[in-house]
């Protein structure tokens, strides 16, 4: 596996677990709507 991904596992995902549920509505809205803009942009561009 990449070292890469490994870290990005071992830090990312107690980090958007904290978030969730330590963080409030806005932040957790904002980081939704962040995540979706990422995803349809390389969406648009790989065509």
């Amino acid at each position: 596996m990449d070292i890469k991904r490994v870290l990005t596992s071992v830090l990312g995902l107690p980090l958007v677990i904290c978030i969730l549920v330590f963080g409030n509505n806005t932040i957790i809205d904002i980081v939704c709507a962040l995540v979706a803009i990422i995803r349809n942009a390389r969406i648009f561009w790989s065509f």
